[in-house]
């Protein structure tokens, strides 16, 4: 009986250091997993798993792949098309009283031909490169000053007169940009960038901005989200054509523009509530997985040592005839 109690003492041992190594194991395994749901990376990879994207609504702009034949936008002035919008006409509109903002009416020669809703006129040429060259001859903390302030897509739109040659600000988010040519000109502006300008507070309506510099670390092409405060001369409610008709959009000129480039190590070690819940939930899982894995494979059927065996077989054995 002494023999079978410390065969039976020796098993349950073993079994137990081995459920005990494996538990360890498990434990080693859970604290490795729940390391790397704290990476800022991983964090990132199971919000984009486990979130859909917000709905946008993008800008109507023309659309690049379309054939240039088709497509009549150009940096040169052409001909005028008919009005793009209607509705808009006729009503009597009580101008705003702007603050005393540097106006380019008295120095400008051409602003008085300039229409709006029209392609680029020939006749605005004039008008035109007369205000990049005060751009360019104004210290840029000056039109900082100066400017009228921030203003809206419906501003520009409906008091396009009011406006006209002052200096205005606007601020959104650059979806796209785009390497122009103008015309012939004596400033020495052999190209300048068109970009398109989603405005602070939404809507499907663009901005557009023909500026001579950008920041060598700023973002080119289409499909940015680049956000940007810009000031410069308004020049006219330009009629454009896109793929689904022709639209409207606030022309305004700029030397330079504001703008913060985003900090990589910032925007990477930024981690959400909703992350660490997530990672958490995650490694509560994995670490139950595991540990009823680690259960399941060390439980065994308990069996008779193999002495115990032999007596019972000896004792239960029939005496012989």
């Amino acid at each position: 009986m002494l023999r079978f109690r410390s065969g039976v003492k020796t098993v349950k041992s073993g079994r137990n250091r081995w459920r005990l190594w494996m538990l360890v194991i498990a434990l080693g395994l859970v604290l490795a997993a729940m390391r790397q749901l704290g990476r800022p990376s991983t964090a990132r990879r199971l919000e984009q798993l486990f979130t859909s994207p917000l709905p946008t609504t993008a800008p109507r702009t023309p659309n690049s792949t379309t054939n240039s034949t088709t497509n009549p936008i150009t940096p040169n002035f052409v001909a005028p098309i008919q009005e793009a919008s209607k509705g808009d006409q006729g009503q009597d509109r009580q101008e705003p009283e702007l603050p005393n903002s540097f106006s380019a009416d008295a120095e400008v020669s051409g602003l008085l031909h300039v229409k709006d809703k029209t392609y680029f006129l020939p006749a605005e040429r004039e008008a035109w490169f007369s205000l990049f060259a005060k751009l360019q001859e104004t210290d840029e903390s000056r039109l900082a000053r100066e400017t009228c302030g921030e203003v809206s897509y419906a501003q520009l739109l409906q008091q396009p007169d009011v406006y006209r040659g002052r200096l205005v600000t606007i601020v959104g988010n650059v979806v796209r940009e785009e390497i122009e040519q103008p015309a012939k000109n004596q400033l020495g502006i052999d190209s300048y960038h068109r970009l398109w300008i989603q405005p602070r507070g939404g809507g499907q309506w663009p901005l557009v901005v023909y500026c001579l510099k950008l920041p060598a670390e700023f973002p080119r092409g289409e499909n940015l989200t680049a956000h940007v405060s810009i000031t410069g001369f308004f020049f006219k409610n330009w009629s454009y054509a896109y793929q689904g008709g022709l639209g409207l959009a606030p022309v305004v000129l700029a030397n330079k523009l504001q703008w913060q480039p985003p900090v990589a190590i910032t925007h990477a070690s930024r981690i959400t509530t909703k992350n660490w819940i997530m990672a958490s939930t995650l490694a509560c899982v994995f670490a139950a997985i595991t540990t009823w894995l680690a259960i399941r494979h060390t439980r065994r059927r308990s069996y008779t040592p193999m002495a115990t065996q032999h007596l019972q077989e000896i004792l239960n054995r029939e005496p012989k005839a």
